[in-house]
Parts: C-alpha cells; structure tokens; sequence
C-alpha cells in the first residue's frame, strides 16, 4: 500500500477502468460484426448495443439474438 492512499479507492478505480474496457469491447466487437455482416455501422447507440447484449444472456434470446436490440438495429443483426 502506497503511503497515504486509501486502498478502497484504488480498487474501485481499478474496478471502473475494467467495467470500461469490457463495455468498450462489447461495443466494438458488435460493431464488427455488423461492419462484417451487413457492410453499414448498426443503427443503434453505444448504450442501447450494450443492453441488447445483455438482454442476450438474461434473457436467453441465444436463438434469434437480433430480438434484443432496438427495431433500428435489428434488421442488421444476426437472425437465429
């Protein structure tokens, strides 16, 4: 421990930089895959391309994950 630091906050910086990076690669990684599949950037908001991931998983859309984004982003995602 570094002399003067408090150690909880040290960790819960640590902690936001890694929710940060993880968000950021979940985003650019959707971006890809749509880049790839449909030649056209998704026509959703960082944010919404975030929840629609984690709507995947919550709510098991595993066989038509494109339900889980916004109707805009839809039609460039995945079909089951």
């Amino acid at each position: 421990m570094i002399a003067g630091w408090d150690s909880d906050l040290i960790n819960a910086a640590v902690v936001r930089r890694i929710v940060a990076v993880v968000l950021a690669l979940v985003v650019l990684a959707l971006t890809a895959a749509t880049l790839a599949g449909d030649f056209a950037l998704p026509h959703a908001r960082a944010g919404q391309l975030v929840v629609g991931s984690a709507r995947i998983a919550i709510e098991c859309k595993w066989s038509d994950p494109a339900t889980a984004y916004p109707p805009a982003a839809r039609e460039q995602m995945p079909r089951g």
